[in-house]
């Protein structure tokens, strides 16, 4: 476990008016130590165990498997504004490697992602091939090389994406 806790930090300021500080167990969450390596957050909807999970995942600064990343998703403002007060505790000496953030309404976001990036790579081998300021050496290295990373994604997660249950997505992507 490279978190051991997280804690708010202790400075007030005019920023933690509105949500997310408008949830009580936001306004009221000083600090949260884990002793073991799973940890269950249990609550009414609305109580703020998402909002809570999503600051710390951004705090962590941990990928987002979804379409967006953390930091350029809208959805995760008032999750932002939490995580800007927290402090991430750790006992690490250094940072794990695989920082990971994954919501259930994540998978079809990543598999549209995958599917987006796959379709990308094509659309550049195909305009890079019609490039007539670059030789022809360099259109088939470069092309060579976009080919190899849409093959990777290919071979990670299938030629279509969405040919697997939502259980399936997650298993592959965890």
């Amino acid at each position: 476990m490279f978190v051991r806790g997280v804690r708010v930090d202790d400075e007030q300021d005019d920023e933690r008016l509105g949500y997310p500080w408008s949830v009580p167990a936001i306004r009221a969450f000083t600090s949260l130590e884990f002793t073991r390596p799973v940890t269950f957050l249990m609550g009414e909807n609305g109580s703020g165990k998402s909002t809570f999970l999503e600051a710390l995942a951004i705090a962590a600064k941990a990928t987002a498997v979804g379409a967006k990343d953390l930091g350029s998703d809208a959805t995760l403002a008032g999750a932002s504004r939490f995580a800007n007060a927290l402090t991430i505790l750790s006992k690490a000496p250094k940072r794990s490697a695989t920082r990971l953030f994954f919501r259930s309404e994540d998978a079809f976001g990543f598999t549209r992602r995958v599917e987006g990036g796959a379709r990308e790579l094509r659309e550049l081998a195909t305009e890079l091939a019609d490039d007539t300021k670059a030789s022809e050496s360099a259109r088939k290295r470069a092309a060579g090389y976009i080919e190899g990373q849409r093959r990777a994604l290919t071979a990670r997660y299938g030629e279509n994406v969405h040919a697997r249950s939502h259980g399936e997505t997650f298993l592959e992507i965890l």
